[in-house]
């Protein structure tokens, strides 16, 4: 009989701890891969978007549709990984939609980025003035006056000073965030204007770091624990009594 009651005490408290774990937040986990006599870590997070690890102060990516995007800057930290998402009318449609109001009569055929960082930790590093970073773009046969904006989470639009050369729009900035590339309009607005609607809620919808598991499944999972670990405290107790 005292065999029976410890294996089942032993279950009980494999289940609590498997319970635990499960409601504890997972970090985003890296790895060591040895080489040689060195090692480096390898960030094994998923990243929405297309991703590359920042070497000697640059990074390249390639998007489904052929569009090249690099990034260069000679105060990036080697290691972070530079990710551009092409914000798609299809996928995104609400973030997509609220953009183009925001672009509305400063250009035409509209193709969004969010272009941002992720460190070792899986969250997004902000430059934000602190790292002045130069980004290019490969342009097709559609774009005879292209133009780069950048689009703020408060929905204001600034036309970005840009070069084009080699078949590529290249622009500094000190910000991660959306940009646009567009068509030139004739006479188009090369002055920060106000976006037809706030940004703050498209922006939200659009920050796909950190965790984002429902927090009522986690209460709901601590108290199982709760009280899984009290029948097994209680039960310890009957023992001694015994």
């Amino acid at each position: 009989m005292g065999f029976l009651k410890k294996g089942i005490r032993t279950l009980a408290e494999a289940a609590a701890l498997c319970l635990l774990l499960t409601v504890l937040p997972a970090p985003v986990q890296a790895q060591e891969a040895q080489t040689g006599q060195d090692s480096q870590t390898v960030l094994t997070t998923k990243v929405d978007g297309h991703p590359d690890t920042v070497e000697k102060g640059s990074g390249e990516v390639t998007l489904d549709d052929g569009t090249a995007v690099t990034v260069e800057g000679d105060s990036l930290p080697d290691g972070l990984l530079f990710v551009v998402e092409h914000i798609l009318e299809e996928e995104n449609g609400e973030t997509h939609d609220w953009i183009e109001k925001c672009m509305e009569g400063l250009g035409t055929n509209l193709h969004v980025y969010d272009i941002y960082f992720v460190d070792s930790n899986g969250q997004r590093y902000e430059v934000d003035g602190q790292i002045n970073i130069s980004i290019s773009i490969s342009l097709d046969s559609a774009y005879r006056n292209p133009s780069v904006y950048y689009v703020s989470g408060q929905g204001s639009v600034t036309r970005m000073e840009s070069s084009v050369s080699g078949g590529k729009i290249s622009f500094a900035t000190t910000h991660n965030s959306y940009y646009v590339l567009a068509e030139q309009p004739e006479g188009g607005n090369e002055t920060e204007t106000p976006g037809s609607s706030s940004g703050s809620d498209a922006k939200g919808a659009a920050a796909k770091t950190g965790d984002e598991t429902d927090p009522m499944l986690w209460i709901l999972l601590c108290g199982g624990s709760v009280m899984v670990l009290l029948v097994c405290a209680a039960g310890r107790n009957r023992s001694k009594a015994d």
